[in-house]
């Protein structure tokens, strides 16, 4: 087993001796309020006076560089708080627009990725997103990475080369995903009607031919528009020791419409154009794939396993 502080071999203080020796650094709730209170968008004062959320209060802060911060296993808590649901989406940079000619066969691609994962993007370009395979397979395709912003990571030459990356002035958070889902919705309607539109993330493998396969079943089956790893319904996660946490300052309901797993899903354009219609009046969720469930039901789509 992996030796963490105070376990096993290392530094052999115990846990208890490291609590006790920590104890100067530790903080308040309200020392963490104070040290991060232009960048909070969570309503902390209706946060803490939930009853679930009691033990977010001393014992899991402490001080790191200076600041008061949550540790052990609620550090996540430091970027959920930062979480904006009104947040205005600004673009930096953005591939060119489609060029499809009228009956091609065309996919848009929408790939999550971060700044610092240009080795994956690489690898995709030459692999399972290589335009010259899709065009063996009879397709003319379009990808467009969904990078937050790269901050001190500099980007221009990758940008020059490729230009397919869609740049957005916003942190690189696991809260902040959603918003990489709305502004490629916003894309494929102002600037890529592609017959079909895949959306996924940058660790995957998909095998080309199998996605021709499934993309040539729907369209030999009417009424359907969209297919991919179908999950829910869920409950909401409302402790706040976990990732997915969400209170219900967000989203009241206790379960989660059906959604697709984000990891890769295929739909329509029609189907894009409904979910993008939806964002202008859906309460944005801190979980892309819980948001994108929400946005499928208030567009009255529904599904149906095949």
């Amino acid at each position: 087993m992996r030796s963490g502080p105070g376990f096993g071999s290392g530094t052999g203080r115990s846990w208890y001796k490291w609590e006790a020796e920590s104890a100067a650094e530790r903080c308040s709730i309200d020392n963490f309020i104070d040290d991060h209170r232009d960048v909070i968008k969570i309503n902390m004062t209706e946060l803490l006076e939930d009853e679930w959320y009691a033990e977010l209060f001393g014992a899991r802060l402490g001080r790191a560089e200076g600041n008061c911060v949550f540790m052990f296993g609620y550090s996540h808590m430091n970027s959920f708080v930062k979480f904006d649901k009104n947040l205005k989406i600004s673009v930096v940079q953005q591939p060119e627009d489609c060029s499809f000619n009228e009956g091609e066969n065309s996919i848009l691609f929408g790939i999550k990725t971060l700044p610092a994962s240009s080795a994956f993007r690489k690898a995709i370009r030459e692999t399972w997103l290589n335009p010259k395979i899709w065009k063996w397979l009879g397709y003319h395709i379009k990808v467009v990475f969904l990078i937050g912003n790269p901050e001190e990571i500099d980007l221009s030459e990758e940008v020059e080369r490729h230009n397919d990356l869609l740049i957005l002035d916003f942190e690189e958070s696991h809260y902040n995903l959603p918003y990489k889902d709305i502004a490629f919705l916003r894309f494929i309607r102002n600037h890529c009607r592609a017959d079909f539109i895949f959306k996924g993330d940058d660790d995957i493998v998909l095998i080309p031919q199998n996605l021709v396969t499934e993309i040539e079943h729907l369209k030999k089956t009417p009424g359907k528009q969209s297919f991919g790893c179908l999950k829910g319904p869920e409950a909401v996660m409302r402790h706040p020791y976990f990732k997915y946490f969400v209170p219900k300052q967000l989203y009241e309901p206790s379960i989660y419409p059906l959604y697709f797993s984000g990891a890769g899903y295929v739909t329509t354009l029609g189907f894009a154009l409904k979910l993008e219609e939806q964002t202008a009046q859906m309460p944005v969720l801190p979980l892309d794939d819980t948001y994108i469930g929400s946005l499928i039901q208030a567009a009255n789509m529904r599904f149906v396993l095949l």
